[in-house]
């Protein structure tokens, strides 16, 4: 059994990554426990900041995750839990519904998955549409890019608004 004392952060992780975030959750004096996929078990985690490692098997499920989070709520004190990749989002809120942990839940946590409801709260909220954002150090491809881009929005434009003739029908 170990120490239920000690603040136990669960990280959700169905992608390889968050070694950075891990590291700094251990050096902070947290334990920390990954729910991760089994097929990621060999994937470079920061092993050394892990209090436990558990795979989810086969083709997971937010089920699966709710069981492994339920296990590890019998042994620790579990404080928050933390998805790691932006599709972990969901299940993350669903298994701090499930343990009654602090923290975002499901109806909130589906906004972040949901593109056009995210435009629509940063709306409500007054930040404005920041539109598209290139980082890139070769100017051909942002050039590239950007034309791309361009002739995308005018084939979406053009397909949905109505012919003039049309338009002025409805007047």
């Amino acid at each position: 059994m170990t120490d239920l004392k000690a603040a136990t952060i669960i990280c959700v992780a169905s992608f390889f990554k968050g070694n950075d975030f891990i590291r700094e959750c251990k050096r902070l004096g947290a334990a920390v426990v990954l729910l991760t996929r089994e097929k990621l078990l060999d994937a470079g985690w920061a092993r050394e900041s892990l209090d436990d490692l558990i795979a989810i098997p086969g083709k997971t499920s937010v089920q699966s995750y709710l069981a492994a989070a339920t296990y590890v709520a019998r042994q620790r004190r579990v404080l928050r839990v933390v998805a790691l990749e932006e599709y972990d989002i969901v299940t993350a809120a669903h298994i701090r519904e499930h343990l009654g942990v602090t923290g975002m839940g499901t109806t909130v946590a589906r906004c972040f998955q949901d593109k056009l409801a995210m435009r629509c709260k940063a709306n409500q909220v007054g930040i404005a549409h920041v539109g598209l954002i290139v980082r890139s150090r070769d100017h051909g491809r942002v050039v590239n890019l950007l034309t791309e881009y361009a002739r995308r929005f005018s084939e979406d434009f053009t397909a949905v608004a109505p012919a003039e003739e049309t338009a002025e029908q409805h007047l």
